[in-house]
């Protein structure tokens, strides 16, 4: 992606996606607690690599996260988001 590229914003997803996922907004990561029993363990690799493609890409797929803001999907994208020191990612 140029410079001059510009990044789609959450708003600007196709209708079909939104009604797939509900509506996405903007949430702090502080307020996003990871689910405690998830199964799925990832490498120190894998979140490496899926830093580089959102330092490259941006999130191309929000959070899932349930009322509470406990994380039901995406453990892995928001442990590379903290550690590339954002403050918000899309839900």
């Amino acid at each position: 992606m140029t410079k001059t590229a510009t990044r789609k914003k959450a708003a600007d997803l196709p209708p079909v996606l939104e009604q797939r996922l509900g509506p996405i907004s903007y949430r702090p990561l502080a307020d996003i607690q990871a689910y405690a029993g998830n199964p799925r363990k990832h490498a120190d690799k894998q979140i490496v690599q899926l830093m580089a493609s959102m330092r490259h890409f941006g999130f191309a797929l929000p959070l899932l996260v349930d009322v509470h803001n406990v994380l039901i999907c995406g453990h892995a994208r928001l442990e590379a988001a903290r550690r590339l020191g954002l403050d918000n990612a899309p839900v």
